[in-house]
This record gives structure tokens, C-alpha cells and sequence, in this order.
């Protein structure tokens, strides 16, 4: 008898581990796809802003901003 309790009490403790590791892993999925979810938002938020500036902008202040970048300097701002 004491055999068997201890048995079942083993097969217990594995079936609630083995439950608290698929529970984590669930979490676990949950998190990386809320953080692949908000790093979309914030690509999908610098798309609209470099399109509206690209909206808005005459094509002689893009290639001074690209020709900057491309030197490493900031001439628009004066460094």
C-alpha cells in the first residue's frame, strides 16, 4: 500500500510539473508574441511618419537628407 501512495504521489508531482511547464510555455508564447506584435506597431509607426515625410517633401530636401546620411553628417541641422 505504502508503495503504491508513494507511486501515485510521484506520478502526481510529474503530472503537475509537466502542467506548470505547458502553462509556462503558454505564457512564454504569449510574450514573445505581445513584443513581435508592439515591434510591428513601432515599424509600421516609423513607415507612416518617413511616408508622410515623404509626402510633404521636395525631392532636392530628401537627397540633401540622404546625401547627409551617406557622409554622416547632419548638414540640415548645421552639423
Amino acid at each position: 500500500m505504502e508503495k503504491e501512495y508513494g507511486r501515485a504521489r510521484q506520478e502526481n508531482i510529474l503530472r503537475c510539473l509537466r502542467d506548470m511547464c505547458a502553462e509556462s510555455n503558454s505564457r512564454e508564447t504569449s510574450i514573445v508574441k505581445d513584443l513581435i506584435n508592439l515591434k510591428d506597431a513601432e515599424e509600421h509607426q516609423k513607415a507612416l511618419k518617413l511616408q508622410a515625410f515623404l509626402n510633404v517633401s521636395k525631392d532636392d530636401g530628401i537627397l540633401q537628407g540622404y546625401d547627409a546620411i551617406e557622409r554622416g553628417t547632419d548638414t540640415l541641422s548645421g552639423g
